[in-house]
């Protein structure tokens, strides 16, 4: 697990670096955008299958969205510090030019899969 959120975030890293002119706020950008996936990748479908399923409310949902993106945030912060920003740009330089367009183009469709999911998740509710 620890390998799967480490190549995740070195893939939305990648996404960052190459997708900005200007990088200077890359770690709060890596980990704004962190969050947004986490929490709408992971947290949208079980929270729907909550609502479809009558086990809770609506109401309560979007308390619980709030707390989790909250508890998202607060571990994404926790795992990638600044020290550890240093140590994604070491990685990132040792990669191969075409595994880092790889890695963006990846971090576009992770992005673009999220938002998809966030409007879905409004349509499929009403």
């Amino acid at each position: 697990m620890k390998k799967i959120v480490d190549n995740w975030i070195l893939i939305n890293y990648c996404g960052q670096k190459i997708g900005q002119f200007n990088s200077k706020n890359i770690y709060n950008d890596l980990i704004n955008i962190s969050t947004s996936q986490i929490t709408v990748l992971l947290c949208i479908p079980i929270y729907w299958l909550l609502i479809k399923t009558d086990i809770i409310s609506l109401p309560l949902v979007v308390v619980l969205v709030v707390i989790t993106f909250a508890m998202v945030r607060y571990f994404t912060q926790e795992k990638i510090s600044k020290h550890y920003v240093n140590d994604l740009e070491r990685k990132y330089k040792a990669l191969d030019r075409k595994v880092r367009i790889i890695n963006f183009i990846i971090a576009i469709v992770l992005t673009g899969a999220s938002i998809v999911l966030f409007g879905l998740s409004f349509w499929i509710l009403y």
